[in-house]
């Protein structure tokens, strides 16, 4: 049979424009920062934007240093005044704060290059899990391998779901795995016993739900 191997690109970096979240804003003093940001997160916490930054500090042509901290999400097209509940009003007016709008992404970054791009609106958190700049795709010398791993893991699967892991540095499989529920106390698992100290370990599942059964089982007792 012959195979073809296609890669999957991954999802393109959505535009910010569509990606934003309307805000209110206030420009602050440094000294009172840290009391601003504890008492507003108090009262008035970021829950569906926690990548965004509370506060945001600016630096002017003539290298002065200006901060300003987000008071709460936009409701609408109001006032900023109007917007506000009972303790956010509290704090405005206790610290003399002038509210204005701002934009904020709505998401997370998923790449560096969103990122740098989210921050010119205001600043946000980047946790790369991956360093994505080196993912690349399959060298055609590759290939052969890849076919390789591809046929152990349909052979496995034909007595079930099945999974081959394999070390991208060696281009060696390190772990294989199947499921066996349903051929419970077979030679087959005599057979994964016997090759369970070898590099190339097989792991199988006889029982999954078994735990749970035995659990009810106790709970039953203790009743």
């Amino acid at each position: 049979m012959e195979w073809e191997l296609t890669e999957v690109p991954g999802n393109p970096t959505p535009s910010l424009q569509d990606s934003t979240v309307d805000v209110v804003a206030a420009k602050i003093e440094a000294k009172v920062a840290n009391t601003l940001i504890r008492q507003l997160s108090q009262v008035c916490p970021l829950e569906n934007l926690r990548h965004v930054k509370r506060v945001r500090r600016h630096t002017e042509c003539d290298g002065k240093s200006e901060l300003s901290i987000i008071l709460c999400v936009s409701t609408g097209p109001e006032t900023c005044s109007i917007q506000f509940s009972e303790d956010v009003q509290k704090i405005v007016d206790t610290y003399q704060l002038c509210p204005f709008t701002a934009k904020v992404a709505k998401c997370c970054a998923t790449s560096k290059q969103e990122w740098e791009e989210q921050c010119k609106l205001w600043p946000t958190s980047y946790h790369p899990a991956h360093d994505f700049h080196i993912i690349r795709g399959f060298r055609e010398e590759e290939l052969p391998s890849i076919f390789n791993f591809m046929k152990t893991a349909i052979q496995l699967s034909k007595a079930g779901n099945a999974a081959v892991i394999v070390d991208p540095s060696s281009m060696q499989i390190i772990a294989k795995a199947m499921d066996q529920t349903h051929k419970h106390g077979t030679s087959e698992e005599g057979s994964f016993l016997s090759r369970r100290n070898s590099l190339n370990m097989e792991v199988s599942c006889i029982n999954p739900w078994g735990w749970m059964k035995q659990r009810t089982s106790e709970q039953d007792i203790a009743l």
